[in-house]
């Protein structure tokens, strides 16, 4: 059985400033796309090109401020099961 897990926006935005994608895509059930256009509809911006390597070796890159927006929705992603390499990211609006 595949696992659901919801999040509220806030929570994805810190998530999405604390790990690199890849971070997701092998966690959830989605691909690069899908999560890009999740973080998209949901008005989370992500860290741009360059972030994690500069992070990496100690450099901070300017994190946006957190904003409310109106009619902010819960996130549902999936667990991925190991081997498991379906994209469900259609799935989460």
């Amino acid at each position: 059985m595949i696992q659901q897990v919801i999040l509220s926006r806030s929570e994805l935005y810190n998530l999405v400033w604390k790990h690199p994608l890849s971070y997701f895509t092998n966690r959830y059930m989605v691909s690069y796309p899908s999560f890009k256009n999740i973080c998209k509809e949901n008005d989370i911006p992500l860290p741009p090109g360059g972030y994690w390597s500069k992070k990496k070796f100690g450099k901070e890159g300017l994190q946006p401020e957190y904003f409310k927006i109106k009619n902010e929705k819960e996130i549902v992603l999936y667990l991925r099961p190991e081997g498991d390499n379906r994209d469900f990211g259609y799935l989460t609006k």
